[in-house]
């Protein structure tokens, strides 16, 4: 190799870094193709469409359960939409029946696609992802009668990023009566940690470099702080979240006085689970389940907020 080829190579990798390091994470997937309104042909449901503070508008569903009922903000996992459902590896999985089951115990639920998913406009950006759960937790207030105290966040892996934002804003807008926290990510290591799953520790080096964090304080640092009562889904074992971080949050959350649940499986499992699908222990089949999670179950009703619906 001739030295002006050594040379070349460094040089070129210092580009990459200066051109790169301010980019946004790449963290929020393709949802794939858009189909037909599913979530919007069930009883009590209607379209929603939203704008953000920048401008994009935003469009998901909401599915009510009864005037004046209580609203679950549901704040997806990448690679999700209201259209194609949450992504599982065997195929996709409908928000609706989760949905309905909310609906059955006097929940109503909001859910909107971030901007460049689903029927939702704009392009992918992980450092909007704020402004987009501005917008949507905007609008579950509103639905729920302007009542902050009526509403639950309910968030799902990279979601969770979105419910941190919305933790850590100041009083002006309220604070949501509860928050589930299901297969949580942290801003700052997702990027790293991914990488690192997927193509092993020298992509993970890289990546962490490559790409800027989304501007959004880590979870643990939220929940330690937060009055807000809170329930967190660890999985048991998370490529995306290290065992010191899960260790680290499970500690942040019980100090604050919040509930932590360990739940068995990996990454996948616990997102497919929040959704009503339980993969069989060997991995190999599954089936739906019309049941929430015990733990989150027990959290919505200490909170004493549905109503018969």
């Amino acid at each position: 190799m001739s030295v002006r080829r050594c040379f070349a190579i460094p040089l070129l990798a210092t580009l990459l870094l200066a051109l790169h390091a301010a980019c946004a994470a790449p963290i929020v997937q393709d949802a794939g193709a858009v189909g037909p309104a599913v979530l919007e042909t069930l009883p009590g449901a209607s379209p929603v469409e939203l704008q953000t503070d920048d401008g994009v508008t935003l469009r998901g569903a909401f599915l009510e359960a009864k005037e004046g009922a209580p609203v679950i903000l549901h704040l997806l996992p990448s690679a999700a939409s209201t259209e194609t459902g949450v992504p599982g590896g065997i195929g996709r999985i409908a928000l609706d029946g989760t949905l309905q089951r909310l609906r059955d115990l006097g929940w109503s639920s909001l859910a909107v696609d971030y901007r460049g998913l689903g029927r939702s406009d704009g392009r992918r950006n992980a450092d909007r992802l704020g402004a987009d759960g501005d917008a949507m937790w905007r609008e579950a207030v509103r639905r729920a009668g302007g009542s902050p105290d009526r509403v639950v966040v309910r968030a799902t892996s990279l979601g969770s990023l979105v419910a941190a934002h919305l933790l850590a804003q100041d009083t002006a807008g309220g604070k949501p009566a509860g928050v589930v926290l299901i297969a949580p990510i942290r801003a700052s290591t997702v990027v790293r940690n991914a990488a690192r799953d997927r193509r092993g520790s020298f992509a993970a080096w890289w990546a962490a470099r490559l790409y800027g964090s989304p501007a959004i304080p880590d979870l643990d640092t939220v929940v330690a702080s937060t009055p807000v009562p809170v329930l967190v889904v660890l999985p048991s074992e998370d490529p995306y979240l290290t065992p010191e971080e899960a260790a680290q949050l499970a500690d942040a959350a019980r100090a604050g006085g919040h509930r932590v649940e360990i739940l068995a499986g990996d990454h996948p499992r616990a997102v497919l689970r929040a959704w009503g699908f339980e993969i069989d222990e060997d991995g190999f089949g599954g089936r739906r389940v019309s049941t929430l999670m015990e733990a989150e179950r027990r959290f919505l009703d200490d909170l004493q907020l549905a109503v018969e619906p």
